[in-house]
Order: C-alpha cells, then structure tokens, then sequence
C-alpha cells in the first residue's frame, strides 16, 4: 500500500520523494500527509515548524500584543502561527513594502516600514504607549535585534529565531533596566504533525509563499534568482 509521508529532513519535497525516484529513510521521522495536503504544500512544514517551534518558546498568552521583525518566509509564519495562539495586535515590521503587504495580507493588524518610520514611537502609538508583549526577531542582524530591543515593553520578552550574524552587540543597560527576558529559539523538536494539521485545516496559507514550482533542470536558474534576491521571490520548489 502506497503512503504519502514526509521525512524530516527532506527540504524539498515532490511526488517522487526527495528529488530522487526511490529513498530510504528511517520510519521514526517520517510523517504521514494527510490527503487534503499536497506534496508542495507539505515541502512547506519544515519552515512552518521553525515559526510553530520559536511560538512556543515563546512566553505568549492569549491576547497578548506581538512585534515580528522581519518578513521572510519565518517571519510570515510567525504571524500566521501567532493569529492561532490567539494574539490580538500583530505588528509586522520590514523595509520591503512588498513583504509587508503579504504580512497584512497573512494576519498582521499593523506594518512598519522601518526605512520610513521611526520604529519604536510607531509601535508605541499602535500599542496605547505600552510596546509589544514578546517580539520576535527573525533576521538576526545587530539593527534588527536593536529594534526588537526597542519595541519590547518593559518586563517582556524577545525571541531570537533569526541568526544571520554570527554575533550582535547587546545594549545591556536597556535589557536589564527593562528588565526584557531574551529567549534563543533553533530550527524545530518535532512539531511536523502540528503543522501538517494546521496546513490540512487550512488556518495556515503555506500556498502563498511558493513563488513557483518548477522542473529540476531549470534548478539552477532559479537558484541564482533566489541568491540574487528578485524582488517577489520567497520559495521555489523543484520537481524531478
């Protein structure tokens, strides 16, 4: 009997499995695909679980007020995943008015354009002068975990889910006199049979972050096209 599954590791998934016709992988991280999810929609999971994995490190609660730094593919999770846990004010933020339109589009009450506005007094306005409850940080730059910093309200917290520098400069006095709590999230432990519910129930729209699926061989072209970073571009996915 055929099964749709999916293994934890595959980063792109197809119908033939890992852009290879046969693999054998262990059963203990395989995951079965429920049949209203496709094969490109579950080829999403792996990101999904990154934003599903930093919410529940993550001290939110019901109601709470949330900043999300960033609006790449985790960023744009993040809302989403954050709409489900029940916050009521998502402000997204990003210097892409492109990506912030696609945050409001996915459950952002609020975007910043942080090029356009000066950020913190925005997210003091939109937050009755209080800061967000948790923000999360999903570049991993010093100006981007800067900004988190400042838009935290006093006794909140900050998820650190981006790393693309290797190291930041904290400014301590402002944490600690804020007394703002830092919380590291990496990758997932485990949260692929959430995300493939939450992607089957249709509470999150993975379809509207594949920019386009396209055949193995035209893998390199687009390759370059993601490094180069063309405007529109979020993920491609590659069918053998």
């Amino acid at each position: 009997m055929h099964r749709r599954v999916l293994g934890v590791h595959c980063a792109e998934y197809s119908r033939d499995g890992a852009m290879a016709q046969y693999i054998a992988v262990p059963e203990r991280i395989l995951y079965h695909i429920p049949n209203t999810v496709s094969y490109q929609q579950a080829a999403m999971v792996e990101p999904l679980s990154i934003a599903v994995h930093a919410v529940a490190q993550s001290p939110i609660h019901l109601g709470d007020r949330a900043v999300v730094v960033g609006c790449g593919t985790i960023g744009l999770m993040l809302i989403q995943v954050l709409n489900v846990s029940g916050c009521t004010q998502i402000i997204a933020l990003d210097m892409d008015d492109g990506k912030l339109a696609m945050a409001k589009e996915l459950g952002a009450q609020a975007t910043i354009n942080t090029k356009q506005e000066n950020t913190r007094q925005r997210v003091l306005e939109l937050t009755e002068g209080r800061g967000a409850d948790v923000t999360f940080e999903a570049v991993g730059i010093p100006a981007t975990f800067d900004t988190a910093l400042s838009c935290t309200k006093n006794g909140g917290g900050v998820v650190l889910v981006g790393n693309v520098s290797r190291e930041v400069k904290m400014n301590l006095q402002s944490v600690v006199t804020s007394q703002i709590t830092l919380y590291g999230s990496c990758a997932s432990a485990g949260e692929y049979d959430v995300c493939l519910s939450l992607i089957a129930s249709g509470k999150i729209n993975v379809d509207r972050m594949i920019s386009a699926t396209v055949p193995l061989e035209e893998g390199d072209e687009w390759l370059k096209r993601l490094h180069n970073a063309e405007p529109g571009l979020m993920k491609v996915e590659l069918l053998p």
